[in-house]
């Protein structure tokens, strides 16, 4: 296997006060030294349909010189400079924090594999929404996002599959839903593609109930309406505004 490798020298990064800026500058390198043209530079990104979108501020690609300047509002104390190849199939990555030395930094772009894996709710038997986002190192902030495609009529597409691409690494995901309860686990990237199967998930409360008739309520006290005339009985084919409020 041939392994190319990028480097990216001469990366400065400066937090600003007050905006909460991070601006990243430097250059990007072969192993060779030589100046790579076209690599992709940003901030986090995540996937949709197959497309890439940085999470926050800019991105740019690296010009003749293999030069890059980027930007970000920060939204954490570590946030993860990411860099790409031109047809994506290689990745590099580096977490920054504000206690971090950054006078010198490097990122260096290796090849990835393809992580796969489906999401299941068999107490609903169905294949729900998901996003499903990817951490590594100390802490939960995640690098990496993936989103479900969900057609017109509501199904998800693929089946529930979703795909990404990592290099070899230690990594953390989390999984969120609308009609599920989240989940976590780890895996580990090698040299070979990776399933990570059918994950099970368990639906929500509200989830068990869609579609079904709701409950009896017992109301103990009542404004302008007679609180013997207060069953959901009597309320079937009307209009009904229920507010739910409280301290927290």
């Amino acid at each position: 296997m041939r392994y190319y490798i990028v480097a990216m020298t001469f990366l400065a990064l400066t937090c600003f006060g007050q905006d909460r800026t991070w601006k990243a500058s430097g250059k990007v390198v072969d192993g060779g030294r030589n100046p790579v043209v076209g690599a992709q530079v940003g901030w986090g990104c995540s996937v949709r349909d197959g497309k890439r979108q940085f999470f926050s501020g800019s991105s740019c690609l690296t010009d003749e010189s293999g030069a890059f300047a980027v930007e970000a509002e920060v939204w954490s104390e570590h946030m993860t400079l990411l860099a790409f190849s031109k047809d994506g199939q290689k990745m590099g990555m580096k977490r920054l924090g504000t206690e971090a030395d950054v006078s010198s930094i490097q990122i260096v772009l290796g090849p990835t594999v393809e992580v796969t894996g489906r999401v299941y709710l068999p107490a609903l038997d169905r294949v729900p929404w998901i996003g499903f986002q990817v951490s590594a190192g100390p802490g939960d902030e995640p690098f990496l996002s993936y989103y479900s495609q969900v057609g017109k009529d509501g199904t998800v597409a693929n089946n529930g599959r979703f795909s990404i691409r990592l290099p070899k690494g230690k990594y953390k995901y989390k999984l969120y839903g609308m009609s599920f309860l989240g989940k976590r686990g780890r895996f580990a990237v090698g040299r070979h593609d990776v399933d990570l199967g059918t994950i099970h998930v368990d639906p929500t409360v509200i989830s068990k109930r869609t579609g079904k008739k709701m409950p009896e309520w017992t109301v103990s006290a009542s404004r302008g309406l007679d609180l013997s005339a207060t069953k959901v009985a009597d309320f079937r084919g009307k209009w009904v505004l229920v507010e739910f409020w409280g301290y927290w």
